[in-house]
């Protein structure tokens, strides 16, 4: 399968976010990356009913990670978000927890 590379406009994402250290190997729900899902999900069902009226398409999660080689190589460290796309028209009352 050949890579397909799609080019959009801006887009906005609102979730949580970290930096540091990577903990345990793999994907699971107890390393770094799935605890950071988990609290999202809670400030997720926290608040619920705002955010369906502010997300593009509320069914769908985004994590992104972004690192340097060398630095993950001799640290694990590396950003992580996850969230969710928020229309650019709903900037406004947005929870404190969340980042844009």
């Amino acid at each position: 399968m050949q890579p397909e590379l799609i080019t959009r406009g801006k887009m906005y994402f609102i979730g949580l976010e970290y930096y540091g250290s990577l903990a345990g190997e793999g994907w699971t729900s107890e390393n770094t990356i799935g605890k950071l899902w988990q609290r999202f999900s809670t400030v997720w069902t926290r608040n619920e009913k705002l955010l369906l009226s502010k997300l593009i398409r509320p069914e769908i999660g985004y994590e992104i990670s972004v690192w340097n080689e060398t630095e993950f190589q001799e640290e694990k460290k590396f950003y992580i978000f996850v969230g969710s796309q928020i229309d650019p028209e709903q900037l406004e009352e947005l929870p404190l927890e969340l980042v844009l």
